[in-house]
């Protein structure tokens, strides 16, 4: 990757980086509780959402916690089957989006007062904004845009909703993704995450097309039918995209065009979330005698994402990702907190007395599910840092049954700066003449500024 992820690679001035440095001199600081969470819910049928209640996933345990800000991600609202990836009925897609909202609606409100900033939809992702209502203007410049990535771009089986904002002057970037499925297509999954985080190509083009010709030394420049939608298709795509006209008014835009300039910037904070789809590594016969001994931590060291963050300096500087302490959230069998994982078609369960379908496949159980963030080296004269993750876990309870994933939530504590313009031109003035004059600006991290 050449470009920071969630933003272009600009060169930066000595002086703006110093700058940037001393930003809690010419900021009143404000922290933040944000909630973001994911459930691939495999397309649980609407008698079943009804009696669903999402308390257990979406209320902080501690009840001294009420986050400000609530990003809640859902995968696999319908069937990802042809006729809904290429034809899904806006009528639909829209049905789906409000069971599901009244759901999350219903649990959240039971904290505090929370205001939908956006909603957005691409086929079976759904991505949900919620603000307290007291906080509700502090934020502005919203702007989101949906990415395709299935099929080498052209369909939305696969893909992000990403949104981008400002909180007072802090600068935010969100993804809710679902990338390709299965063990052997991890580089696939890697190229995803590379293009939707940089945005930056004017077409999605189809990792394994591309991989085949450079191994055979054929060009690898992909013609436009590879990998540009059709005209049906993107007519398609305007008609199921879902703009929350409600918050027009705090400047917000849509842009659905994939051939767009980038809409993802230099952004003060990114969270990147969803089903990603990592594995593990591990032969299946090895693998089930640490599922019997519940020996999760040892497996980590197979996960695929894992190992590749770890062999790459480039994301090892820019992702970071809380340690996972919880079970691997896919593949559970329906209705049962059972890992679907031996290849007999059914096992009898003495609870319900019985049988629970079994896919039939062996499959190793993986953290499918999760929850990354900018790895974000500025830290506060107290310490903290820009963002700093509170709680990552995993929800395994009776309402999350008629899934085979298993809903994560993570709770961030986020500073927040709010600029005073007067202080800000009085240091820059400062940097850049000390910057003229060959003057380290390294001591004026330890002034106290006081106007």
């Amino acid at each position: 990757m050449n470009e920071i992820l969630f933003g272009k690679n600009s060169k930066i001035s000595p002086s703006q980086n110093n700058l940037n440095n001393l930003k809690e001199e010419f900021s009143d600081v404000e922290n933040i509780k944000i909630f973001v969470g994911t459930w691939n819910t495999a397309s649980t049928e609407s008698s079943k959402i009804k009696n669903i209640k999402l308390d257990s996933w979406l209320i902080p345990k501690d009840s001294k916690i009420v986050p400000d800000i609530y990003f809640v991600g859902l995968e696999e609202v319908v069937e990802l089957n042809a006729s809904n990836v290429i034809m899904i009925s806006e009528e639909k897609q829209k049905q789906k989006l409000d069971e599901w909202e009244v759901k999350i609606y219903d649990s959240i409100s039971k904290i505090g007062n929370y205001k939908k900033l956006v909603e957005m939809n691409l086929v079976g992702i759904n991505l949900y904004f919620y603000i307290l209502e007291e906080k509700y203007e502090k934020v502005s410049n919203i702007s989101k845009k949906i990415v395709k990535t299935g099929l080498g771009g052209t369909t939305g089986n696969k893909g992000s909703c990403c949104i981008n904002f400002d909180y007072e002057n802090t600068s935010f970037s969100i993804a809710c993704s679902h990338l390709a499925a299965g063990e052997s297509k991890n580089k696939q999954r890697i190229k995803e995450i590379d293009y939707i985080m940089n945005l930056k190509l004017n077409t999605f083009y189809n990792p394994e097309i591309y991989d085949d010709k450079k191994e055979k030394g054929e060009s690898c420049n992909q013609s436009l039918e590879e990998i540009m939608p059709t005209d049906e298709e993107n007519n398609l795509r305007k008609s199921t995209t879902f703009v929350n006209t409600n918050a027009f008014h705090r400047n917000v835009s849509c842009d659905i065009n994939i051939n767009d300039s980038t809409l993802f910037k230099d952004s003060d904070i990114w969270i990147f979330f969803g089903d990603l789809n990592f594995r593990i590594d591990m032969e299946y016969e090895e693998f089930y005698q640490y599922l019997k001994s519940n020996k999760w931590n040892k497996l980590l060291d197979y996960d695929q994402f894992i190992k590749f963050r770890l062999a790459s300096l480039v994301w090892m500087e820019t992702i970071q990702e809380d340690e996972i302490k919880f079970p691997p959230t896919y593949k559970y069998i329906i209705d049962s907190n059972e890992f679907d994982y031996t290849p007999e078609n059914k096992v009898q369960n003495p609870n319900q007395n019985e049988n629970l379908h079994k896919s039939g496949k062996k499959r190793n159980p993986s953290w499918c599910d999760r929850i990354f963030y900018k790895k974000n080296t500025y830290e506060t004269k107290s310490g903290k840092k820009i963002i700093s993750g509170l709680e990552y876990n995993n929800v395994l309870d009776d309402n999350f049954k008629s899934s085979d994933h298993r809903p994560i939530y993570q709770i961030f504590d986020v500073i927040i700066f709010k600029e005073n313009q007067d202080k800000k031109t009085m240091i820059e003035r400062e940097v850049i003449l000390n910057e003229k004059l060959g003057i380290s600006n390294k001591y004026m991290l330890k002034k106290n500024y006081d106007y």
